[in-house]
């Protein structure tokens, strides 16, 4: 197993916490997240224990009708579409505003960026563009 910050063989673990935890309280039974994913909650339940392996369309679609934006991050290490990507640390920080600015600190630091997080509409832009 290749030694990263989150294995793809947990994510089910992670988008059981995002249910459980999600910011949207009418998501948070498996029938209503299924019925909002257009799956079964059969699925949603082997997704959940490990037994299935979500597609990372419906992996992202689950993090954003849970409210867990940050889950986006962890999908994006997990299947390696960034390759400068640093691993996303433990959402349970985000649930506090302290714990949250913490975390970006130590997710953030030493890493050389260009981008700016001033927003323009819903998409955050490089600088000078």
């Amino acid at each position: 197993m290749p030694n990263i910050g989150y294995a793809r063989q947990q994510i089910g673990l992670y988008l059981k916490h995002f249910r459980i935890n999600s910011m949207q309280p009418s998501v948070r039974t498996q029938v209503a997240l299924g019925i909002a994913l257009g799956i079964d909650q059969k699925r949603v339940s082997n997704i959940e224990c490990g037994y299935d392996e979500p597609s990372i369309k419906l992996a992202a679609k689950w993090c954003e009708i849970t409210g867990w934006y940050e889950g986006w991050d962890m999908l994006t290490h997990m299947y390696r579409l960034d390759p400068f990507s640093l691993a996303p640390v433990d959402p349970i920080l985000n649930q506090d505003v302290s714990d949250a600015i913490l975390n970006l600190k130590k997710r953030d630091r030493g890493r050389r960026s260009n981008w700016s997080f001033r927003e323009r509409g819903t998409k955050v832009e490089k600088n000078g563009a």
